[in-house]
């Protein structure tokens, strides 16, 4: 039997509390439940003392994938580049140290095309090392660009006949935007919740079955979302938030209606600042980071949950906060032309607002309050057609069975040829 290393390239991992670490901590359990080695080399600056299985976090990079996978049309610094190769080989070297093994899965969940040209370089130079990488920040590119089309066509070309590197894409739209551009069709990558391992969602699906209907006089409208710094911190609508609570709570009301938002005292944008004087004493504001434990409480206290991210590069990206709601049998309110507008419409889970008014969110809202049993019920129905398709296992699965093909790995080495590997 083949002795394969799951490595997962996470270069994004901060503290418990942090996104990406939950990633590699549920595909630790996925490659347990397969009795495969697991190894994630991270953030150089993981602080990983006091949690389980320490010894398979490696922390090797420098930098964070955006600094490579999301830096605009003139791409990243080269010295970046030549830093991400040098710590990856380095990383890799570690493991040959750890463990011996047949062969090597390198699986780099928020990957992007520069990415992809570095690993494949190195799998190409090595007999027993195959990757997949998922393209987590082409949503933020053009496709049909001229410029992308110059500088990627042929490697995306090259890549779709690949016997070693498997690129996948993460939602259903981005595969028919980048098809319709390039002609190369890449899968679309599971889409498990991060707050969830696999284990608890029959556990959680009882218990939103057995809560007994009751009629409601009084709501609890979630907006979970953050603010961020930069010109991509306000994409997931904090400031449309504000005039969604300020609109909704004008409103005279049959029934009793508090609005739960997130602040974030560790961003400082005076935009955001000024916007909540509007709301403040309207609003219970839940504070800073939360721990897993406290995220998931915030999330079971809400009725309905409100995704008002733009259209933008959400046209074509997910969201966990989708994943978690339809898990805990909450509705969900998103904006239509959304990936999670999208799949609402699809899964019946909630109402989706026409346009980014905060009238419009507004009128989502009060739809769903006013047929909560339904959504709610449809809600619950959607988690499991999701998990269907969207679990842990099912994403290890999709990885380590990459489909190979018949293009020679002749042809693929003088197509690197022009490349020098640092």
């Amino acid at each position: 039997m083949k002795n394969t290393v799951f490595v997962s390239l996470n270069p994004d991992t901060h503290t418990l509390s942090g996104h990406y670490f939950f990633y590699d901590l549920n595909l630790k359990r996925a490659c347990d439940d397969a009795s495969m080695n697991f190894f994630s080399l991270c953030w150089s600056k993981t602080d990983v003392k006091n949690v389980e299985a320490t010894e398979v976090f490696l922390p090797v990079f420098t930098d964070h994938s955006w600094t490579i996978g999301n830096q605009g049309p003139d791409g990243p610094d080269q010295d970046k580049i030549n830093t991400f190769k040098r710590e990856l080989i380095a990383g890799i070297e570690l493991i040959k140290q750890k463990v011996s093994c047949d062969e090597i899965i390198l699986y780099m969940y928020t990957g992007s095309l520069y990415h992809a040209e570095v690993i494949s370089q190195l799998v190409l130079r090595s007999k027993n090392i195959r990757a997949v990488i998922n393209l987590f920040w082409l949503p933020f590119y053009d496709v049909e660009s001229r410029d992308f089309q110059n500088r990627w066509l042929t490697f995306i070309r090259m890549m779709g006949r690949s016997l070693k590197v498997c690129l996948t894409v993460t939602t259903i739209e981005m595969q028919k935007t980048l098809t319709q551009a390039t002609g190369i069709r890449f899968e679309v990558s599971p889409h498990p919740s991060t707050t969830f391992p696999d284990y608890t969602f029959p556990k959680m699906q009882a218990e939103v079955l057995m809560k007994r209907p009751e009629a409601k006089s009084a709501f609890n409208v979630l907006f979970p979302g953050r603010v961020g710094h930069g010109q991509y911190g306000l994409e997931k609508g904090y400031l449309l938030m504000v005039d969604i609570i300020a609109n909704l709570l004008n409103r005279s009301l049959p029934f009793s209606c508090q609005c739960t938002a997130r602040q974030f005292v560790d961003v400082k944008r005076d935009d955001v600042d000024s916007a909540l004087e509007r709301i403040k004493h309207l609003v219970h504001f839940v504070d800073g980071e939360l721990t897993d434990d406290s995220f998931i409480e915030m999330m079971k206290k809400s009725d309905v949950v409100i995704l008002p991210y733009y259209r933008g590069s959400f046209s074509r990206r997910t969201s966990g906060l989708f994943t978690d709601a339809i898990y805990l049998g909450k509705p969900v309110v998103s904006l239509q032309g959304t990936w999670m507008g999208n799949r609402i419409e699809e899964l019946s889970c909630g109402v989706v607002a026409e346009t980014d008014e905060p009238e419009a969110f507004t009128n989502a809202i009060l739809d769903v309050i006013q047929q909560y049993e339904f959504y709610e019920r449809q809600a619950v129905t959607a988690a499991s057609i999701w998990f269907q398709d969207n679990n842990w296992l099912s994403l290890h699965r999709s990885v380590v069975s990459s489909k190979e093909t018949a293009f020679s790995l002749h042809e693929q080495r003088n197509f690197y040829s022009k490349y020098t590997f640092v």
